[in-house]
C-alpha cells in the first residue's frame, strides 16, 4: 500500500475551499484560527505580519518530520496562500515563507 501524499496543488485547492467557506463555516473559521495560548489557535499558529508598514493577519501550519519539511501560510487580508514541500530540513522555511509573504503583499 502506497503512504498518502498531497502535492502543492492538492494543498491549494484544501484552502481555496476553505477560505470560500465550503468546507466550514466562516465563523467556525473565525473561531479555529482565534489565537490562544502563544499566538496557537486550533491547529494552526495565527499572528500578525508587519509588512510595507502595516499589519497583516496571517495564519500557518508548519511540519518537519525525518528530513521534509511544509508550510501551509496563508496571509487573511490579502486572501494570499503560499504552499511550501521540501525535502530537506537545513533551511528555515517558517522565515523563507515569511520572506516570500511580505514580497507578495500589495
Amino acid at each position: 500500500m502506497r503512504p498518502p501524499h498531497s502535492t502543492t496543488g492538492d494543498l491549494l485547492k484544501f484552502a481555496n475551499a476553505l477560505f470560500a467557506g465550503r468546507l466550514i463555516a466562516p465563523a467556525t473559521l473565525q473561531q479555529m484560527i482565534k489565537p490562544g495560548r502563544d499566538e496557537y489557535g486550533d491547529g494552526l499558529w495565527s499572528y500578525q505580519l508587519t509588512a510595507k508598514g502595516a499589519k497583516h493577519p496571517v495564519i500557518k501550519r508548519p511540519g518537519l518530520i525525518v528530513g521534509t519539511q511544509a508550510q501551509f501560510f496563508h496571509v487573511m487580508d490579502q486572501d494570499i496562500t503560499i504552499i511550501m514541500l521540501g525535502n530537506t530540513s537545513v533551511i528555515d522555511s517558517d522565515a523563507l515563507v515569511e520572506d516570500i509573504a511580505k514580497r507578495a503583499i500589495h
